[in-house]
């Protein structure tokens, strides 16, 4: 099932947002995808990522749902998942994780 903004579903979102050097921010998105792609996709509770690069390159925004806090603590407590932290501690200034409910969702008529 692919991400979906919808603020009457209960699931958990996570925006982390990534301060980064702008030589570090292909690299950085390029790792959250591939996670994505290679790893989250086939966990329990996984629902959809999505990663956005600042126009500036001093940013990387990784928008992520799951059906449960508890299945992306698990995804990142495994051996990947560490591996993953790992990576992107080292290619990021600054890691801002934050949980959100979606309040609104606004779209063409």
């Amino acid at each position: 099932m692919p991400a979906v903004i919808d603020p009457t579903a209960t699931v958990f979102t996570l925006v982390n947002t990534f301060q980064v050097d702008p030589s570090s921010q292909p690299k950085l998105a390029a790792a959250l995808k591939t996670f994505t792609e290679q790893f989250a996709t086939s966990q329990p509770g996984f629902i959809g990522a999505a990663v956005h690069m600042s126009l500036d390159g001093a940013r990387v925004l990784n928008y992520v749902q799951w059906r449960a806090k508890e299945d992306l603590d698990a995804a990142l407590g495994s051996q990947a998942g560490q591996a993953h932290l790992a990576e992107v501690a080292r290619l990021a200034l600054r890691i801002d994780p934050v949980p959100y409910h979606v309040y609104f969702v606004g779209a063409e008529a």
